[in-house]
């Protein structure tokens, strides 16, 4: 069974399907950590494996994550995914019946950092949405994306998240894919001014850069060698008007949900913190009062 629905709806998902389990293998695909609130209160940062055994008991669970464009799946791109478990042999096993010539998946033992990158990546990607409304230097983008990546290492290592998951597909190579107008993330990150007006009576700026002028105005080869992607974006979308259309809340989710974490265990991570506040500090409505919301709504 393949659940692949956002880490927000996981929980209702296995409640409704709890009385048609029969003990099926169960392979993830969720980019995000659950967050449970009650009043004011957060109950619940669970990773996806934890979730479905609250709800179903012992279970057989692999995670799937890594970088993929679904459009580029479909055309037979190569795509390079990993597919993770407590056991590395079943992991193995199941990668290598589940690969195909274009679609590879590499098999791992670290379900914790394969669950930990899709958040990680998703914060990544909305960060350097923001940072890019700002038009940076080509060496400022480039030394943000490492100071964030650097942040996200310093907090997995804190659930043992292994090294090679770090700088593989799934951690490294997705939140470096991410980093796009393709992603849903980066735009939410990029359109993030307009929606901070609108949520907030305090003053703010918006950028004038609509995302075509942006694209023109920004060297991509420095980051990718396939600029195909460029060719698919929508005619006159404007990075300021992406967003709540959208309903764009994963990344919402993740931003909220790693702070909080990273809360937990004590860590001062400057760049986590300063999205984090932009994020949630600038409205009237205190953070557990917009994540309620946002989950509501969907």
């Amino acid at each position: 069974m393949i659940i692949a629905v956002p880490s927000y709806a996981q929980r209702k998902v296995y409640e409704e399907w709890k009385a048609y389990y029969r003990r099926q293998r169960i392979i993830g695909t969720s980019k995000g950590i659950e967050i449970r609130i009650e009043g004011e209160t957060l109950k619940s940062l669970m990773f996806s494996h934890q979730v479905a055994e609250e709800k179903l008991g012992e279970i057989e669970y692999w995670h799937l994550s890594g970088p993929a464009f679904a459009d580029e799946i479909a055309r037979g791109k190569e795509t390079t995914n990993v597919l993770a478990s407590r056991d590395f042999y079943s992991a193995k096993n199941l990668a290598e019946t589940l690969s195909t010539k274009s679609f590879k998946l590499e098999p791992s033992d670290d379900l914790i950092g394969a669950e930990f990158a899709g958040p990680a990546k998703n914060y990544i990607a909305a960060a350097m949405g923001r940072l890019d409304n700002q038009a940076p230097a080509e060496v400022t983008r480039a030394t943000r994306f490492v100071e964030l990546i650097l942040e996200m290492i310093e907090l997995g290592g804190k659930i043992g998240v292994q090294p090679q998951t770090v700088f593989g597909p799934a951690y490294l190579g997705d939140a470096f894919l991410s980093i796009s107008p393709k992603s849903r993330s980066y735009r939410s990150g990029l359109g993030l001014l307009k929606r901070i007006k609108e949520r907030s009576s305090q003053p703010t700026f918006e950028s004038p850069l609509t995302l075509k002028e942006w694209k023109i105005a920004f060297d991509f080869g420095v980051f990718f060698k396939d600029l195909e992607y460029l060719l698919l974006l929508e005619p006159g979308l404007e990075a300021e008007n992406v967003g709540p259309k959208e309903k764009i809340i994963e990344a919402e989710v993740s931003i909220y949900s790693l702070y909080r974490m990273s809360e937990k265990f004590g860590l001062r991570l400057p760049r986590l913190k300063e999205v984090f506040d932009i994020y949630f500090k600038r409205k009237k409505e205190s953070p557990e009062e917009i994540i309620k919301k946002l989950l509501k709504e969907v």
